[in-house]
């Protein structure tokens, strides 16, 4: 498989490159979903590809990698719940940044 799905978070277009030695694909629209470092352009697509899980609210309840959707701006992050640097009125969304196919 060597075709790129539409961003998982905002559903934009999706871009391959080579940088600096790896393979990198980033969103051309929100800039939020970009995978780096990876070695082989068909591992870049595959892991590319993997969806996410779905879309929460409120503040997370156990460590991990999030992907948070801010407020009032179309950027995305992606952050490590530490239990103290969340707060409801700094993100509209987040989901787990670990993927499934």
């Amino acid at each position: 498989m060597d075709k790129l799905k539409p961003c998982p978070f905002c559903g934009g277009e999706a871009h391959l490159q080579p940088f600096m030695g790896y393979w990198t694909v980033g969103c051309t629209d929100c800039f939020g979903a970009v995978v780096g470092k990876i070695e082989t352009k068909e591992e870049a697509i595959k892991e590319w590809n993997k969806r996410p899980s779905p879309w929460h609210t409120g503040t997370p309840t156990e460590e991990g990698w999030y992907v948070c959707k801010l407020k009032n701006s179309n950027l995305y992050e992606t952050n490590y719940f530490t239990g103290s640097n969340w707060t409801e009125e700094s993100f509209e969304k987040w989901q787990k940044a670990e993927e499934t196919e």
